[in-house]
């Protein structure tokens, strides 16, 4: 009687651990695809920085050139 409640209660936990396992690297998987996107937005936020400070240069050069040419339009 033992013998029988060791065997299928170490097969229960045993099943719970294979379950556990799986459940971890969906989610470390999930985790992984999250890290990406989010190095992906950050990226895209440096881009965006960077990009501001060239209009603003472009927009100075633009203005200057226009002063300089006495263009008023």
């Amino acid at each position: 009687m033992s013998d029988k409640v060791l065997y299928w209660g170490s097969m229960v936990f045993g099943g719970l651990a294979l379950l556990l396992l799986v459940a971890n690297v969906c989610l470390i998987n999930g985790n992984r695809n999250l890290q990406v996107e989010l190095g992906q937005r950050q990226a895209a936020i440096s881009n965006a920085a960077n990009l501001n400070q060239l209009n603003q240069a472009l927009i100075q050069a633009l203005a200057q050139a226009s002063v300089n040419n006495q263009d008023r339009k």
